[in-house]
């Protein structure tokens, strides 16, 4: 059974790679009081060396390992022909994955997995999905290379609630309360998708966005990308965000220094990464106060995918490498907090992985 690298990093990656491989325009709001650009050096740092952390507990939320995936109730089996490219849970024992059926991703379809088995959602071949806050329904988008559309519809069954055509490839990157943000790389835009709303115009760009890289589906916020700046010390294109209010149009702060990759469920922090760090593989990330976007945390470690999973509690788990072994690892979000190991070390070696020993769930 194969994890895919370029599955794990997901919408994630191909967001940041649209927003650095163009310029960039004006960003939403563009007020200097909103930047976050607070100096690294003054942050805490935590480097992780999967020799040196102690072991803890294995994670309390779902992830994959060994063809199965381990959920809080249940252990699900993972046939042996799937080749899950994402995952999400939509129930304590059941979830939602992308099973890539080429071994390319360009023809993933959307299955349901529980303990009875495994059903097809959609045939696909679908690009990317997103599971909304309840839980209930499932976003995802399709695109069959001359046509696509955009579909709405209950999560254990695959009904179709709503759907729309499309005529460019998009990109679901997640729920903003009822609405849908999607990312679309041709023409650069995010865009709005409002399942209930119908129309001849179903799509609606944000303002002087380029793409959209996660969202907060309980308060209505969205990370996207505005614009790119020189790097003062290398010369080097750096993408620049805004978080906004996407239902308010208004942007809550702004930040060329890190690329929001995921908001914490309880909605206080955001998991970024380093601009100046590689996109395919980051070796520095930041812990984000979601409110203000100044640094909380900056975790320094050979290599991530960007796949982060939020723990009850307060602590974030996310996959390291170093040393030629991959392992799930577990770092308070307090700021006396520790880091620990939330799986064993397993040889692994990036950047040329076509499997990988473990796989966390995308939290919507």
């Amino acid at each position: 059974m194969n994890y895919s690298l370029s599955a794990v990093s997901g919408l994630t990656a191909l967001g940041l790679a649209v927003a650095l491989a163009v310029g960039l325009a004006s960003g939403v709001g563009e007020d200097p009081s909103n930047t976050a650009e607070a100096p690294t050096a003054q942050v805490p740092t935590r480097t992780i060396d999967l020799d040196e952390l102690p072991s803890g507990d294995e994670p309390v939320i779902p992830w994959l390992a060994d063809g199965t995936i381990r959920t809080p109730d249940a252990d699900l089996p993972v046939n042996n022909g799937l080749d899950i490219r994402k995952f999400t849970a939509i129930g304590p024992s059941e979830v939602l994955a992308l099973d890539d059926t080429t071994g390319d991703g360009t023809a993933n379809r959307l299955v349901h997995i529980d303990e009875q088995g495994t059903t097809e959602i959609a045939a696909g071949p679908v690009a990317t999905f997103a599971v909304s806050l309840d839980r209930n329904s499932v976003a995802w988008s399709e695109w069959a290379g001359e046509s696509g559309r955009l579909v709405h519809a209950e999560a254990d069954t695959g009904d179709v609630l709503a759907q729309t055509p499309i005529d460019a490839q998009a990109y679901v990157t997640g729920f903003s309360q009822h609405t849908v943000i999607v990312e679309r790389p041709y023409p650069h835009a995010a865009q709005i998708w409002d399942p209930t709303l119908t129309g001849p115009e179903p799509l609606t760009d944000i303002h002087d966005t380029k793409g959209a890289t996660a969202t907060d589906p309980k308060r209505g916020l969205t990370s996207v990308v505005t614009k790119h700046v020189d790097d003062p010390e290398t010369g080097a294109p750096l993408a620049c965000s805004s978080v906004i209010d996407t239902h308010a149009n208004a942007e809550l702060w702004s930040t060329c220094q890190a690329i929001p990759i995921s908001f914490s469920p309880d909605g206080r922090y955001i998991w970024a990464r380093d601009t100046r760090t590689d996109d395919a593989l980051p070796s520095s990330m930041f812990l984000l106060d979601a409110e203000t976007g100044q640094k909380a945390m900056h975790v320094e470690v050979e290599g991530v995918t960007q796949r982060v999973s939020w723990e009850p509690g307060g602590s974030i788990v996310f996959d390291a490498w170093t040393g030629g072994n991959m392992a799930l690892v577990r770092c308070s979000t307090a700021a006396d907090g520790d880091c620990e190991l939330a799986t064993r070390p397993e040889p692994s070696e990036p950047p040329a992985l076509k499997s990988l020993p473990y796989l966390l769930a995308h939290q919507s």
